[in-house]
């Protein structure tokens, strides 16, 4: 009898170990799966929004504090263009917005396609993504501000951009049919000196950098760069030859291009209208003025 107890009371103590056992090790298995997830999440710092913003003008980024993402990121237009908008604070239209848009008396030919719209819109916010942090936001001190217009073409052909500053509305067009790089930075530099004169700069003598028997809308090929390929020519291009305004675009144009020509040397005309416009850009311009490694300053030499 008495052995029967002792059998019954360690099959119990044995049954009884088995299921504390199993406990144990549910527990442990729980536990180190827990905490293993928890310090991965922590880890990887997720969180339930990723956004891209911009930082303060201190830091040389654009002083617009609402949240905007990164426009390299979308691919829909009306967002992409929106987000350009309140980055650079400027006014964008496209497709049928302009399609009674007239200019210089020239109608337009008026981007129909998503596509053609959305590489438009990525040019633009590349090329605008080159100037210094805030730079387009200063404008407004004069009362200026910008819109663009992307176009397919104008109604006339060889005509890459037009910029209207008939009043402080500025409105810069331009022709997506050719260059884009070439046609926005040429502009710009319209809606730059239009900013300086307003200020009552003066880029002093200007024609000192060019030939003393030589008079602005008498074109002259030997006088050009993509006409002799010269290192000392006067100027960029013979359309730089029409009035100062054109010259100092055209030059600003190959200042903000991706070659380095090799009228960009030491002493030569060109490089010494490229220097002058350089140093109006640092004096009329805060976000501009304490920065000598600006994307326009890359060729120049001292």
């Amino acid at each position: 009898m008495k052995n029967n107890i002792r059998k019954t009371k360690s099959l119990y103590i044995s049954i009884l170990f088995f299921f504390l056992s199993i406990l144990f090790i549910s527990f442990g298995f729980f536990y180190d799966y827990y905490y293993s997830e928890k310090n991965l999440l922590s880890v990887l710092n997720l969180t339930d929004d990723t956004e891209i913003t911009d930082v303060d003008n201190d830091e040389g980024k654009s002083s617009n504090n609402s949240k905007i993402i990164n426009p390299g990121e979308i691919t829909d237009n009306s967002t992409l263009r929106d987000n350009i908008q309140k980055r650079y604070g400027i006014n964008i239209k496209y497709g049928d917005e302009l399609s009674n848009y007239t200019v210089g008396g020239l109608s337009v030919n008026t981007l129909s396609d998503d596509t053609s719209i959305n590489t438009a819109l990525r040019d633009l916010n590349y090329n605008l993504s080159l100037y210094p942090g805030g730079f387009f936001e200063e404008f407004s001190k004069k009362g200026l501000s910008l819109t663009v217009n992307l176009i397919k073409s104008f109604s006339t052909d060889n005509i890459t951009g037009i910029t209207d500053s008939t009043n402080k509305d500025v409105i810069i067009s331009i022709a997506c049919d050719y260059s884009f790089a070439e046609s926005i930075n040429h502009e710009i530099y319209h809606y730059i000196d239009k900013y300086i004169s307003l200020n009552n700069g003066s880029y002093g003598n200007w024609n000192i950098y060019n030939p003393v028997d030589f008079t602005y809308g008498t074109r002259i090929e030997n006088y050009a760069y993509t006409r002799t390929k010269s290192s000392d020519s006067y100027f960029v291009n013979m359309y730089a030859e029409e009035n100062e305004y054109e010259d100092r675009a055209s030059t600003f144009e190959y200042m903000m291009g991706n070659d380095n020509p090799p009228f960009f040397k030491l002493g030569s005309p060109i490089n010494n209208k490229a220097d002058k416009i350089s140093m109006m850009i640092k004096n009329y311009f805060v976000t501009a003025s304490n920065d000598d490694s600006l994307y326009w300053n890359r060729y120049i030499k001292h």
